[in-house]
């Protein structure tokens, strides 16, 4: 029952927190008639991550269960959003570009966020993460040839990050010797 309650106070507040932040502009870009709806998305995955963590990190176990629920979640949610939003496609390879305009900078904060749960699939080993970097290459290649997104070399840069985020806190959990049932 106490799962269930933080689930639910950390869906709100998330929630709350997205809807009165810039993140509504991010939200526009997954679905532009209900930004409403990508919002509630984006609460409803974060909540249950933080949830699932936190309880993970408490009683020092995770079920399978939990962790197949998130990653089938999340993988649905990252591929609508790599490849089925509407929105616009381009080209930018000029990484300086993330200071010229302010909803840049919460695309790349938001994408520093996207991909640390694929870091927590990996082993620790500095060829797993040179393959990260040519998978996400290859995504930002196909949205832009497929003319679905935006192929940005600060995306790449920041997923990259993401992926380094996600190994390193493993690493912190797997210290803290959490089982997994």
């Amino acid at each position: 029952m106490k799962k269930i309650v933080s689930f639910f106070i950390l869906l709100v507040l998330t929630f709350t927190l997205y809807m009165f932040s810039p993140v509504q502009l991010y939200a526009k870009l997954f679905i532009p008639l209900a930004p409403w709806l990508g919002t509630l998305i984006l609460a409803f995955l974060s909540a249950y991550f933080f949830t699932v963590a936190l309880w993970a990190w408490r009683e020092k176990k995770i079920h399978k269960a939990n962790v197949l629920a998130f990653y089938i979640l999340y993988f649905v949610f990252l591929i609508y959003t790599l490849y089925f939003r509407n929105g616009f496609y381009g080209l930018n390879l000029n990484p300086l570009n993330v200071f010229d305009q302010g909803q840049d900078l919460l695309i790349v904060l938001l994408n520093l966020i996207l991909f640390v749960p694929v870091g927590f699939l990996l082993k620790p080993k500095w060829q797993h993460l040179l393959l990260m970097a040519f998978i996400i290459f290859l995504i930002e290649c196909l949205q832009y040839l497929l003319k679905v997104g935006f192929a940005d070399i600060n995306d790449w840069l920041s997923n990259l990050l993401s992926v380094g985020l996600g190994l390193y806190l493993k690493i912190i959990f797997q210290k803290r010797k959490i089982e997994i049932l």
